[in-house]
């Protein structure tokens, strides 16, 4: 399990750049690392090892660059996956059904701050991406503009608000999806040649009067 200490290396920007850049390219070096974040080794160096002394990431290999040179290669530690990991026990159990000690309190509520820090820092990047374009806007490159946030980010972002009752249809369909979404990430896993993922799916849902009434 993953405590709070370990999880509070996600609330800076360096550390959890550095985590968003390996579950989108799996495996890059320390060299890459740098050039991906736009900073300077010296910069990375003190996150990489806080990272990695936290369990979040480890050393996946080293290759010999030259004469008795070798470079590191880092990944996402697998516990750090399977503590991410999307499960329907984990994913839509109600806490008040369950039986709670404190570990179990610590990893779930550290599960959901994780996750909230990992969707909430490219959603920011987005924003300031749109806002940056926006300033440009013109009368004469509307087109453009809006072919290039099209073209380049492929945005799709619907939100609702649900009743009670349509809550709870909805759940059993996500259930179902998540079960084909599971057997389609495994296939394509299998067949793809590239361990890039440049897109991010994010789905959440939570009770938001309770939330606006506790701000």
């Amino acid at each position: 399990m993953f405590d709070t200490e370990s999880v509070a290396f996600l609330k800076n920007k360096i550390s959890l750049g550095i985590i968003l850049r390996l579950l989108m390219f799996q495996e890059l070096s320390f060299t890459e690392l740098s050039k991906a974040l736009k900073k300077s080794k010296s910069t990375i160096h003190r996150n990489v090892q806080d990272l990695m002394k936290s369990g979040l990431i480890h050393i996946s290999k080293e290759v010999k660059v030259r004469g008795s040179i070798k470079a590191k290669y880092y990944k996402i530690s697998e516990d750090f996956i399977n503590f991410l990991a999307l499960k329907n026990e984990d994913s839509f159990s109600i806490i008040k059904n369950e039986i709670i000690d404190d570990i179990k309190l610590e990893s779930y509520m550290n599960k959901i701050k994780t996750k909230i820090a990992i969707v909430k820092n490219p959603l920011e990047g987005l924003n300031n991406y749109v806002n940056n374009l926006h300033d440009k806007a013109t009368l004469d490159n509307s087109q453009s503009i809006y072919n290039e946030i099209q073209n380049n980010i492929e945005p799709n972002i619907s939100t609702m608000l649900l009743s009670r009752a349509q809550f709870k249809q909805l759940i059993e369909h996500i259930k179902e999806f998540y079960k084909n979404l599971k057997i389609i990430t495994k296939e394509v896993k299998n067949n793809e040649n590239t361990t890039e993922k440049p897109y991010i799916f994010s789905m959440f849902f939570f009770k938001i009067k309770e939330v606006l009434e506790s701000i």
